[in-house]
C-alpha cells in the first residue's frame, strides 16, 4: 500500500514540473511577441548645474579690509549629469568672452584695483558647466572688500657700486608686494635727480652700467640686464666723471601705488692710464711703504702714468681665501669682468697668495683675450697643490724639501733627510736670463719660502741659489739644494710674469727703487705702456 502511494506521488510531482516548464516557455514567447519597438514619450530636460561658494560674504572695512591677493574656494553638483568645470569673471565682466575657464575648484587671485585708487569692492563670480555644456544660470559670487598695499624695494648690498667705481659698475635689489608679485608693474630708476625716471621690467633685478667714453665730465652710460649681460636699450647720458652720483630706485604696482625710494651714492673715478695697478700688500705695519716701493719704481721704469686700485680690505682665516675686495665689483661676471677689460696691463703686489690673486683668473677672461699682460709680484707661501693658482700662475709646483741630505756638501746623499725648510742667505744675488739685466741681492735672509718648478712651456726668467736646514746640535746645518733655484717666470704665452720674492726683500745696487727690473721684465718682456 505504502509503495502504490509512493509511486503515485513520485508521477504526480514530474507532471507538475514538466508542466511549470512548460508554462515558462509559453509566458516567454508571449511576452517577446508582445514587445513594441515603437514607444513614445517626451524626455525630460537637461537641468542646470548649481555652484557654490565656500563663503558667501566678507564684512570688513576700512584698515581691516583685505590684501588684494585672496584666496578663494568653489564646487558644484548637477542633478542629472556630472560638472566638467567652472568659469569665473570679476565684477560686471560677465560677457561672454569674460569668463575664465578652469577645471579647478580653488586658486588664488590678484583683485583688480582700479589705478589710482587705495581701495575696492570687487565682486568675484563663479559658475558651474556640466557635462551638456550648460553654466548655470545664477551661479555664485562673493564681494571682496580690499586695499591695496604699496609695493617695497631695496638695493642688495653686495650688489652695489663700490664707494669709488669706474666706468663699468652694477647695481641688484629686491622688490615684493603683499598683494603679489604679479601686481608689481615696473621698477623704475632715477640717476642724479634728473627727474627722468627709467622704467625696468619688474622681471629684472640686476642691471650692469657700462660708460664706452669718460673723458668728459659727464658721460653716457649703457645699461645691460642679468648675469647674462644683455642690452637693455636704455641708456643715461648725464653721469658725473671725477664726481660724485646718486642713484634713486622705486617700484609701482598696477594700482599705480608707489614704494618708498631707495638711494645710493657713489663716485666715478676716470680711467687715466693702459695700466692698471692693483695694490694688495695688507700688511698693516707696511703696507703703506711697500706702495711707495712698488709706485717709486713704476715711474722710474718711465710708466709714470697709471691708475690704482687699493684692494688691502679683508682677512684670511686658516685654509681659507679672503673675500673679493669691496673696492672692486663683487659681481665677478660680467661686472668686474667687463671692468678689467678697459685696461692692457696689470701690475699686481700682494702679501699672500691666498688674497685677491684667487680671482684674477677669472676676472681677466676678457681681458687676456683681448690681448692683456699681468705682471704679480707676491712671496711664495704655501697652497694646496690642487690651488687653481697652478693652473693660472706658469709653475707646477713649488719645489719640495729632499727626502735624502748632503750634509758634507760633497754632492752624496748619504742620510734620510729631515729637512725643516729652505732658505735664502742675505746678500746672494739673484741672476737674470738675459745677461744685460741686472743682478739682485738678497737684503736679509729668507725662510719659509721654496724655488719655483716652472709649467710646461714657461720660461725662468730670475734664479738664484736656495739652501735647506737640517736640525743638529748646537745649531742647524744649512745644506744647498741642488733641485730648481727659479724665483721668476713668464708662461708660454709670453703675457703672465709671476715674481716670487717680496720687493722689499731684494735691491739693486745702492738704489731705492727697482726700476730697472720693472724696465726689464714689465716693458721688455711684456711690453708695458701708460699711453
Amino acid at each position: 500500500m505504502s509503495s502504490s502511494l509512493s509511486n503515485s506521488s513520485t508521477s504526480k510531482h514530474q507532471r507538475s514540473v514538466r508542466w511549470s516548464i512548460w508554462g515558462l516557455l509559453v509566458l516567454s514567447i508571449g511576452l517577446y511577441s508582445c514587445k513594441d519597438t515603437s514607444l513614445t514619450g517626451n524626455s525630460l530636460d537637461n537641468k542646470p548645474p548649481k555652484t557654490k561658494l565656500t563663503i558667501n560674504e566678507v564684512n570688513r572695512s576700512g584698515s581691516d579690509r583685505l590684501s588684494s591677493q585672496i584666496s578663494v574656494s568653489w564646487w558644484g553638483d548637477d542633478p542629472d549629469g556630472y560638472i566638467i568645470g567652472y568659469e569665473y569673471a570679476f565684477n560686471s565682466d560677465t560677457n561672454s568672452g569674460d569668463w575664465n575657464f578652469t577645471l579647478k575648484t580653488d586658486s588664488v587671485f590678484i583683485l583688480p584695483i582700479p589705478v589710482g585708487e587705495d581701495t575696492a569692492d570687487v565682486v568675484f563670480r563663479v559658475r558651474a558647466v556640466d557635462n551638456d555644456s550648460l553654466r548655470d544660470p545664477v551661479g555664485a559670487n562673493v564681494i571682496f572688500p580690499i586695499k591695496n598695499t604699496a609695493p617695497e624695494i631695496r638695493f642688495v648690498a653686495t650688489e652695489l657700486p663700490s664707494d669709488t667705481s669706474y666706468s663699468v659698475f652694477n647695481f641688484g635689489w629686491q622688490v615684493s608686494d603683499l598683494d603679489g608679485a604679479s601686481n608689481i608693474n615696473r621698477v623704475e630708476l632715477q640717476f642724479n635727480q634728473s627727474g627722468n625716471w627709467i622704467s625696468i621690467s619688474p622681471e629684472e633685478s640686476f642691471v650692469t652700467v657700462d660708460i664706452t667714453d669718460d673723458a668728459q665730465a659727464t658721460a653716457t652710460g649703457n645699461f645691460y640686464y642679468g648675469l647674462n649681460f644683455r642690452n637693455a636699450n636704455l641708456s643715461f647720458d648725464s653721469f658725473n666723471i671725477n664726481g660724485d652720483n646718486q642713484l634713486m630706485i622705486r617700484a609701482v604696482d598696477n594700482a599705480g601705488a608707489e614704494s618708498v625710494i631707495d638711494t645710493a651714492f657713489f663716485y666715478i673715478k676716470r680711467k687715466t692710464s693702459r695700466i692698471l695697478v692693483l695694490h694688495d700688500y695688507a700688511v698693516a705695519t707696511t703696507k703703506d711703504s711697500i706702495k711707495a716701493l712698488h709706485t717709486r719704481s713704476l715711474i722710474q721704469a718711465g710708466l709714470s702714468t697709471f691708475d690704482l686700485i687699493e684692494i688691502t680690505d679683508g682677512d684670511i682665516q686658516t685654509g681659507e681665501k679672503v673675500a673679493l675686495s669691496t673696492a672692486l665689483p663683487r659681481v665677478v661676471d660680467p661686472t668686474l669682468v667687463k671692468l678689467i677689460k678697459k685696461w692692457d696691463f696689470i701690475y699686481l703686489f700682494s702679501s699672500d697668495l691666498n688674497r685677491n690673486v684667487t680671482y684674477l683668473q677669472e676676472m681677466t677672461t676678457e681681458f687676456r683675450s683681448n690681448g692683456g699682460k699681468i705682471f704679480a709680484n707676491i712671496q711664495m707661501s704655501k697652497l694646496n697643490s690642487t690651488d687653481p693658482l697652478f693652473n693660472f700662475f706658469p709653475l707646477s709646483s713649488f719645489s719640495p724639501l729632499p727626502d735624502s741630505v748632503d750634509t758634507n756638501n760633497d754632492g752624496k746623499f748619504d742620510q734620510p733627510s729631515n729637512a725643516t725648510n729652505f732658505r735664502l742667505p742675505a746678500s746672494r744675488y739673484a741672476k737674470g736670463a738675459d745677461a744685460t739685466w741686472d743682478s739682485l741681492r738678497i737684503k736679509r735672509t729668507l725662510s719659509g719660502i721654496a724655488p719655483m718648478i716652472p709649467a710646461a712651456g714657461a720660461q725662468a726668467l730670475y734664479n738664484v741659489k736656495f739652501q735647506y736646514q737640517v736640525p743638529s746640535f748646537p745649531r742647524a746645518i744649512n745644506v744647498e739644494f741642488s733641485g730648481s733655484d727659479v724665483i721668476c717666470v713668464i708662461n708660454g704665452e709670453q703675457n703672465i710674469i709671476y715674481f716670487s720674492l717680496d720687493f722689499n726683500d731684494v735691491q739693486i745696487g745702492s738704489l731705492n727703487h727697482l726700476g730697472p727690473l720693472i724696465e726689464d721684465l714689465c716693458i721688455g718682456k711684456l711690453g708695458f705702456s701708460s699711453n
